[in-house]
């Protein structure tokens, strides 16, 4: 249980206990002296003066939390002042003048959620008389201090103003006491507008007069360091730290002691001691004495980037959120919203860029408003860096350029260094390499200005790459052979390897061959020691490159080979599916120069060794974390897994819903209530995702060995056994391959380059996309040249198998092969398509495909399909007009707020009930629609115990984002009350699904990311992924009215051959294309089927058992029936 404390610091008092009396006279006592009196919620304490005259006198507060009742009495109980504190910190009660006898001063917490008061009594007095200038300094003080926490700009520029006339008024009254605090409250306010230069000139006047009061000096210090520690400029802080602990050691006070603690952790950090959690460790337990909020809330910012430092995330995410809610106790919403944005921070290092990204953008409005331009121009790099993350630059760019001209305003020289470093990476990213230059140069101007050495060497990197792309090879040698010598001394091994390359690389180009070799030589060897292993992949890579332009095949293979196998070594240390793909497919370069070297000698030789050999080096590049998943499925640990992965999913969604929830309150007025309870639910959300976490890593500590990849004789044999004919590509950036394998014969084909190819393609593709071409018109013989050149290209002679199982590389992935004519090379003026003679069916690999991973022997569904379809998005749709609703739900992503309703989703879904019912029987089918076609009917349990899943709703996706790549359900409850719908394919992939076949009635929900060997990182790819034999998606958004029809002609099919969704598919577009006004390939080639194992009929049963009805559907057995069933 987290202790709340108050801690003020009252100067001069004598404690009595309610009697009235003081039990001893305290006189002659100074300003800043006192001794401190513990309080307890709903108990009043009473302090008691000794007598003086109070001429020109206030009394003093300084309290640590808000909601501090007080009230000063004479002997007779005349009243003189009372109040109330609604923030932290300072607050002056003036005195009238000519004031004698004993005071009473009656301080009462009315925060329920205290534990303890701590206070002390403060005389301020003036070396002359009361004046009118003095009598108005207090109340400009304390309006000032009330607005100087407002998360509004506006409030502190006019807080700042009252700070300064009150400063005035006091120094005309001669009392130097109450000049430098209010000029601290003053630095402290141009501290959070990021007006650092004014708030260090403002403090420095303010500890020349605070002398060697030590309260005051030590909080105007910590003011001081402050300023340093928010422009990433720890360094110079350590003497105000320094300064800070002595005095806080000398007075011996728990609040002051806890502060300068607190201080020292943050020094520590900044300057990466070594020692680091030791010193955090003694802050942490001086702010738990001390029992301040505010101190409790900065101590724990600390703590928690200590353990994100030693990367405990998990850890470092519930400190933030500790953080964030200390911070609202002591009455700090600008606190509040700085841990906020730091929570969101933490949350996107578990590789969730889509979520963070939406979190951020969010946020931005609000950061923004508080005229903290450090802290919006952080958050506008967070934004930037996820769009980079996403694979978006241009949008990176902007918002990169957007921050530069924000630290450029606020003049944070640190920040100008961070982003015009971004943008060098971004401009290189755009092949923008003169203006990278430029940037670069900004950037290492600034990083020799805070003689950052590690930082120094990464822009030199940087910089020297951008110089090599414009031609500059002797400037770009020159820097990356400093850039090397700044990585060696900060024993950053990582640049200095990447370094070495580059070097090699321009040596190579240069003609010293011998020096290039030298340098790539050398970046193997200094990898070696690196925690990453793709660096030495690197290494070994170009090592082998190398030997391979000489000519010397026998020695680039020889080089290769470490490379291959350390590969497969790091797979098996690497338990997240995902961080396998993302590996493995970053070496693809690897597999690609080791398919080159085995099949230079190949052309087309039927059955040859040096075709064998790259079909096996293509396999093996290809789909290894899906294949290591499905083999590894129904093993104990794979149980485990797929278990472990569920609850992880669930956890992250809980963590999202929260946080959800607490940025709406953050929106609303007097939500003080609503956000505690909001910070329990969000402590238990963060708690299990932790544990979620822990239980991944731990399986992942036992991962099993890789499964094996199946040799070429195996995949021949297949192709003779099953009737079925294998296409595999291999692009290449100088060669791209094919295999051709069918009746048990393989061929291979050398092929154009991949750029080649995938400018075709991708032409192909645009052309095929428009609707409505006319037969004959000029658009169309455009297309059918187009075909036919593709055709020619991409496909071999002649294929005699009904099916064709098709590998996919690169962009070739997003080709609707069905609609490729099957003899584009023929003279024939048109030709058919694939699909006219062929069954079409892609898969990530061959292994996957003939892998055994079948449903569970005796697996048996209580139904046949189930239907998700038509959620409701949001109030414009007429099934949610007159709810009482909070507006559009957060959290769903920039996309989700324009999604319009699907109009024939819904027909649709009720069609195929009633075509699957006819056949299958009555209650075989489940369906939910509008509200409830929701995130929650998906992942719910019962769902597993239909053979079908059909999913009719919007995916989202933007080009090459897999992140982005999802579905979105109903984000409105029947309540109109919002919730979380979207399911991203990272998340999907971890789901346990048992259907057999998924179809997803979606736009673009074949899309994806291609990550190398590892295939389209899409839905399909997560839905196999996650368990589905069969997914049927889509390339590009159709008419839904049109889709609907194809869908529900599928189903028809479907049910008539015994469940065959390949040749259901291929009969359906055919259908499609017979009819005049949908012809044209644009109308029915979207459809494609991905496979993930040898597929037959999933036919349609004789009812075994009622189907479960899911969330409130429509059907009639209730769930707690089917329980008692099993």
């Amino acid at each position: 249980m987290r202790l709340f404390f108050i801690s003020c610091l009252l100067s001069l008092f004598c404690p009595a206990a309610c009697t009235g009396e003081c039990p001893a006279v305290l006189s002659n006592l100074g300003p800043g002296e006192g001794r401190p009196v513990v309080t307890q919620p709903g108990h009043r304490v009473t302090l008691c003066l000794s007598s003086f005259n109070s001429s020109a006198e206030d009394l003093l507060l300084d309290a640590s939390a808000p909601d501090l009742r007080y009230r000063v009495t004479g002997t007779d109980d005349r009243e003189f002042v009372s109040g109330r504190t609604s923030t932290f910190g300072w607050v002056v009660l003036p005195l009238p003048p000519a004031l004698s006898g004993p005071l009473d001063v009656e301080l009462e917490d009315a925060n329920e959620s205290l534990v303890e008061v701590r206070v002390r009594v403060a005389r301020v007095s003036s070396s002359g008389p009361s004046t009118p200038d003095r009598a108005s300094a207090a109340p400009d003080f304390n309006a000032a201090q009330t607005m100087h926490r407002s998360v509004r700009a506006s409030d502190l520029v006019q807080a700042i103003d009252l700070f300064q006339q009150a400063a005035q008024r006091w120094s005309l009254a001669g009392d130097g006491y109450g000049e430098a605090l209010a000029l601290g409250g003053e630095g402290e306010s141009q501290i959070e507008l990021s007006r650092y230069g004014d708030a260090k000139r403002t403090l420095l006047r303010a500890l020349r007069l605070a002398g060697n009061d030590a309260p005051l000096r030590a909080w105007l210090l910590h003011l001081a360091a402050r300023v340093l520690f928010d422009q990433y400029d720890g360094k110079p802080a350590g003497a105000y730290v320094a300064e800070e602990v002595q005095l806080a050691e000398k007075t011996d006070d728990l609040s002051l002691i806890a502060m300068a603690r607190t201080d020292q952790a943050g020094l520590a950090f900044w300057l990466r001691n070594p020692k680091m959690e030791e010193v955090e460790e003694r802050a942490h337990a001086a702010a738990v004495r001390a029992g301040d909020p505010e101190t409790l809330a900065l101590e724990m910012r600390w703590r928690a980037w200590v353990e994100e430092y030693y990367e405990r995330i998990g850890r470092g995410r519930s400190e933030l959120n500790e953080s964030e809610a200390f911070f609202r106790d002591a009455g700090d919403p600008r606190g509040a919203l700085d841990a906020v944005v730091e929570v969101a921070e933490a949350i996107s290092l578990d590789g969730d860029s889509y979520s963070a990204l939406t979190t951020f953008s969010k946020l931005d409005p609000l950061i923004q408003s508080s005229g903290n331009s450090m802290g919006w121009a952080s958050n506008l790099i967070n934004i930037g860096t996820r769009y980079q993350e996403l694979n978006k630059p241009k949008l990176a760019q902007i918002y990169f350029q957007k921050a530069e001209r924000v630290y450029g305003r606020a003049g944070i020289r640190y920040g100008l260094m961070l982003s015009h470093n971004n943008l060098c990476e971004i401009d290189l990213t755009l092949h923008e390499a003169a203006q990278a230059v430029a940037e670069c140069r900004l950037s290492l101007v600034f990083a020799r200005e805070f003689h950052d050495a590690a930082f120094t060497g990464d822009v030199l990197c940087d910089l020297g790459m951008a110089e090599r792309t414009v031609g500059n090879n002797k400037l770009a040698l020159e820097e990356l052979q400093l850039a090397a010598r700044y990585a060696r001394s900060v024993q950053d091994p990582r640049y200095e390897s990447v370094e070495h390359i580059q070097i090699g690389e321009i040596k190579e180009r240069q003609g010293d061959r011998a020096g290039a070799l030298a340098e790539f030589r050398r970046a193997e060897s200094v990898s070696k020691g690196v925690a990453s292993p793709g660096n030495l992949l690197e290494a070994r890579y170009a090592v082998a490159r190398w030997y391979a332009s000489a000519g010397q095949f026998s020695e680039a293979e020889d080089a290769l080979l470490p490379a291959l196998e350390a590969i497969e070594g790091t797979r098996r240390q690497v338990g997240s599916s995902t961080l396998q793909a993302s590996y493995f497919a970053a070496e693809r370069k690897c597999y690609e120069l080791a398919i080159d070297l085995a099949m230079r000698a190949s052309i087309v030789r039927s059955a040859d060794e040096g075709g064998a050999r790259g079909l096996e080096a293509s396999e093996r590049s290809r789909a290894r974390s899906l294949l290591d998943v499905l083999s590894a499925r129904d093993s104990l640990q794979g149980r485990q897994r797929v278990a472990a992965e569920t609850r992880h999913v669930q956890a992250k969604a809980a963590v999202e819903t929260a946080f959800d929830h607490r940025l709406r309150l953050m929106g609303e007025d007097n939500a003080k209530r609503k956000l505690e309870l909001n910070s329990v639910e969000m402590a238990q959300a963060l708690a299990d995702l932790e544990r979620s976490e822990d239980g991944m890593l731990s399986l992942a500590r036992d991962t099993p060995s890789p499964a094996p990849t199946l040799s070429a004789a195996a995949i021949g044999s297949a192709s003779a056994t099953t009737g079925t004919a294998f296409l595999e590509y291999s692009l290449g950036s100088e060669r791209s391959y094919l295999w051709v394998i069918e009746a048990g014969e393989m061929k291979s084909y050398g092929l154009a380059p991949r750029a080649d190819l995938e400018r075709m393609a991708s032409m192909w593709r645009a052309a095929l996309r428009v609707p409505g071409v006319k037969a004959g018109s000029s658009a169309d013989r455009r297309f059918q040249l187009l075909s036919a050149r593709l055709s020619c290209a991409l496909l071999p002679s002649s294929v005699h198998a009904a099916r064709m199982v098709i590998v996919p590389d690169g962009a070739l992935a997003t080709l609707p092969f069905a609609a490729l004519p099957g003899e584009g090379c023929s003279k024939a003026a048109e030709s058919r398509p694939l699909v006219a003679d062929h069954e079409i069916v892609l898969t990530p690999s061959l292994s996957v495909f003939l892998s055994e991973n079948a449903a569970p022997a005796g697996r048996v569904y209580q139904g046949e399909v189930a239907i998700v379809a038509d959620p409701v998005f949001d109030f414009a749709d007429p099934r949610a007009s007159g709810l009482a609703g909070q507006g559009l739900p957060t959290g769903q992503g920039p996309t989700a707020a324009a999604l319009s309703r699907i109009m024939n989703a819904g027909y649709e879904a009720s069609a195929i009930q009633k075509t699957v019912e006819r056949t299958a029987g009555a209650n075989r089918v489940f369906l939910a629609q509008g509200f409830d076609a929701s995130l929650d009917t998906v992942l719910s349990p019962a769902m597993r115990d239909y053979r079908i899943w059909h999913l009719a709703t919007h995916g989202v996706y933007d080009d090459t984002m897999p992140e982005f790549s999802g579905l979105v359900f109903s984000l409105l409850r029947p309540d109109g009350s919002p919730r979380f719908g979207f399911l991203k394919a990272p998340d999907i992939a971890e789901l346990d699904i048992s259907a057999e076949l998924i179809v997803l009635s979606a736009c673009d929900s074949a899309a994806g990311e291609f990550l190398g060997g590892e295939g389209a990182m899409g839905l399909s790819y997560a839905f196999m992924q996650a368990g589905a034999k069969e997914v049927i998606s889509t390339l590009w958004s159709i008419d839904d009215k049109r889709s609907s029809a194809l869908m529900i002609g599928f189903y028809e099919s479907l049910i008539k051959n015994g469940g065959n969704a390949a040749a259901a598919l291929r009969e359906t577009q055919l259908a499609v294309s017979r009819r005049p006004e949908t012809a044209a390939p644009y109308y029915w080639a979207a459809f494609e089927l991905t496979a993930s194992g040898s597929i037959g009929p999933h036919a349609f049963r004789d009812k075994v058992v009622v189907a479960t009805p899911l969330m409130g559907t429509q059907t009639q057995t209730p769930l707690s029936a089917l329980r008692a069933e099993r």
